[in-house]
């Protein structure tokens, strides 16, 4: 909403998803969804990711042994 914001866009219908590795393949059915309900006609699907290789490291040493093992 802030990028609409600042770019001047007017949304009809926006979305931001949180769903690990899958948040991609989400996001574009969600956008297909949209453009066939009529909802949107346009998608602008945007992606972002913080972790650094030592920051990625840490998380995984964080898990439970099971998982991390």
């Amino acid at each position: 909403m802030t990028l609409a914001e600042h770019l001047g866009m007017r949304l009809r219908w926006a979305e931001q998803g949180a769903y690990g590795g899958a948040s991609s393949v989400i996001a574009l059915g969600h956008a297909a969804d949209a453009i066939g309900a009529g909802r949107a006609r346009n998608i602008l699907i945007l992606a972002g990711d913080v972790f650094s290789v030592s920051t990625h490291d840490a998380m995984l040493d964080s898990f439970t042994p099971a998982i991390r093992d």
